[in-house]
């Protein structure tokens, strides 16, 4: 059994994904934070736990294990409060950064920036700290693996600080990944994108190196190819080895016979991780049930996503065109005369600009330590004309006359109508979906279980002639005698006819939603005393299927024996 030392262990999203892994115990943790520190025992109460400022501890007194885990916080790398981070002109003989002279000091800002910069620094240099202390014993760590923002790396000691790492005995891979095109074997999905820097290294003394291509190269459908591929990862400038998905890398297909086209991994949307259940408050109604008055710049997130997302969805569904289907078999959460599903809208609710509300059938967003997203939920509107036409309900209140013409009110719910498979561009609509009035078919660790979008034309098959609706965008299956499939395609809705802002319902995401978010698993437990402080662990937490899938690498080289790489 391989044992995992997992310092900076916050609430134990390493430990957790390390787990996982066959073969492998986590046998000590250590972390400053009591709220982390207890959480973590509660999770692994066979584990020893070091609640101390890290930087202190005796490394001669600190246990051995084959695996060491390490995620130095973060503050002096990122842009946090519109602050620019100049560190990676740091000073590597003073430790300040430039312009900051013994004067600055009357700045506590400049001064509050200047510790932050002391402190990240200290923190990662208790990487090699620790590597060399166990060398020094003669019982070197095996494998190991660093996590840290995507902005470290522009840090002007990391090529000495890797250099370090080296000179102990190691080899080291540098990894710019995305939690959302993890595809773990054990762990949930991470419905989120979270662009993270991970340094793995592993002992020279193994004399072989971890499989990389088999564990982290996310499957993603070839549209060229007509097949699954595992992408392969290409960096937009070839100098560089760290950055964003999109704005510095993107995926492309392995084959030349292809020429290398773009692909775009399979992903799990947000919504897997949102409890329907729970509705949230009319907005209309948070000052008389004594709640606060959203923002005026939270408004405006609201109005735009509701015209971006939602004003497309107007699906009529009177006639049925001789050899089409309605979009009601393809959606029955919508019947009567009109329909629509619109997919809640993920609210940025904090004070910075340039944020924009985006659709839940996306991966969320990058989760910070602090409970920054709203959800912008369902209501009832009538598809008619008359003095209600623009009067929507809550689904908590009564709905209006249904009249003897038929059923005029959609339900606008989150979009669970349909699940899918999302392995596309944002901007692209080639999804495979089932209704959600039928059993979710087998959920597989390729994920595949997630949720329609908005604009989808989709070839709907009938008379039971397969069991889900096919994309238009791909080639369609087998043609018989028989008129086999209807096309399904949402028309735009116009701007006028949606809803007021004031009958949108609206809540903030719950701490188990955004645990779901982060991708830990229903039987972790996060007890801490207050929902602030629940989400502020989870926000710290690196995402259990990547650390997972580094971690199972990494033990394949030290075993030398093959983990499957499925369920």
């Amino acid at each position: 059994m391989l044992t995992v030392y997992d310092e900076f262990s916050g609430v134990g999203g390493t430990s957790r994904g390390a787990s996982f892994v066959p073969g492998v115990r986590v046998a000590a943790a250590a972390n400053h934070d009591e709220h982390a520190c207890r959480e973590h025992a509660r999770n692994f109460p066979d584990a020893t736990h070091y609640q101390a400022d890290v930087t202190k501890l005796d490394m001669t007194k600190m246990p051995r294990a084959d695996i060491f885990t390490a995620s130095p916080a973060c503050p002096a790398w990122t842009d946090a409060n519109g602050v620019r981070r100049d560190f990676d002109k740091a000073n590597a003989v003073q430790h300040t950064l430039p312009g900051l002279d013994a004067n600055d000091d009357e700045d506590p800002k400049l001064a509050a920036r200047r510790e932050e910069y002391r402190r990240s620094r200290l923190l990662m240099e208790e990487v090699p700290r620790y590597l060399r202390a166990m060398d020094e014993r003669g019982e070197p760590v095996l494998v190991g693996m660093v996590e840290n923002v995507i902005q470290c790396r522009l840090w002007a000691e990391w090529d000495r600080w890797i250099g370090e790492i080296r000179k102990i005995g190691y080899q080291v891979r540098v990894i710019a990944f995305n939690s959302m095109h993890a595809r773990p074997v054990r762990a949930p999905w991470a419905p989120q994108s979270r662009d993270r820097l991970f340094v793995a290294y592993w002992h020279n003394s193994l004399n072989r190196s971890p499989d990389w291509d088999k564990w982290l190269r996310p499957q993603a459908w070839c549209p060229t190819c007509g097949e699954w591929v595992n992408a392969m990862q290409v960096f937009k400038n070839p100098r560089n080895d760290m950055g964003r998905y999109r704005a510095q890398y993107t995926y492309v297909c392995p084959k030349v016979s292809c020429r290398h086209g773009q692909v775009y991994p399979e992903v799990v949307p947000a919504l897997a991780a949102i409890d329907p259940t729970k509705p949230g408050v009319r907005i209309g109604d948070r000052v008389k049930l004594g709640l606060k008055d959203l923002a005026p710049a939270t408004m405006g997130r609201i109005r735009a996503g509701m015209v971006k997302h939602w004003a497309p969805l107007l699906t009529p569904s009177d006639g049925m065109p001789q050899g089409s289907v309605s979009t009601s078999a393809a959606a029955p959460a919508v019947r009567g005369s009109d329909g629509v599903a619109l997919p809640p809208l993920l609210v940025p609710v904090e004070g910075r600009p340039d944020k924009q509300a985006a659709p839940a059938t996306e991966p969320m967003r990058t989760q910070t330590t602090r409970s920054e997203t709203g959800l912008a939920l369902p209501f009832i509107t009538p598809l008619r004309g008359g003095g209600d036409k623009n009067r929507s309900r809550a689904i908590t209140e009564p709905a209006g006359t249904v009249t003897a013409s038929g059923n005029h009110h959609g339900l606008a719910i989150p979009p669970m109508s349909f699940l899918m498979r999302n392995n596309t561009p944002r901007s692209n609509a080639a999804q495979m979906c089932t209704p959600v009035t039928e059993p979710a078919r087998t959920v597989t660790t390729a994920g595949h279980q997630s949720l329609v979008t908005w604009a989808s034309q989709l070839l709907v098959p009938y008379y039971g002639a397969a069991d889900s609706a096919q994309p238009a965008a791909e080639p369609v299956g087998a043609l018989t005698t028989r008129e086999r499939y209807g096309l399904a395609t949402a028309h735009s809705l116009d701007v006028s006819e949606l809803p007021d802002v004031d009958d949108v319902l609206f809540r903030m995401l719950e701490d188990d939603e955004i645990g779901r978010l982060m991708g830990f698993d229903s039987l972790f437990r996060n007890e801490a005393p207050s929902k602030r402080i629940r989400v502020r662990l989870y926000g710290n937490a690196v995402c259990p299927p990547v650390a997972e899938l580094i971690v199972s690498a990494l033990v394949e080289a030290v075993t030398g024996e093959s983990l499957e790489r499925a369920a």
